[in-house]
């Protein structure tokens, strides 16, 4: 899948899982939560049949990757 990604630095800003390894993943972490204040100006419609993106669900880490962001985790 990344093969054809050029690695310039040590280590490298990827690695690869083979097997997949077993992961928990937060839902709402994983898809950035909508502020409550842009929830309450949806339609009833949209909060009524859109998707919940809350929760843990499990799934396959098959690639990690390093990103850009300086986010801090709270857990």
């Amino acid at each position: 899948m990344f093969q054809d990604w050029p690695v310039r630095h040590t280590p490298e800003p990827r690695k690869t899982f083979e097997p997949p390894l077993p992961v928990t993943i937060d839902l709402g972490r994983a898809f950035a939560r909508t502020p409550r204040s842009m929830r309450q100006g949806l339609a009833l419609r949209v909060k009524a049949e859109g998707i919940a993106l809350v929760g843990d669900a499990p799934g396959l880490l098959r690639v990690w990757i390093r990103t850009t962001s300086l986010h801090q985790s709270s857990r």
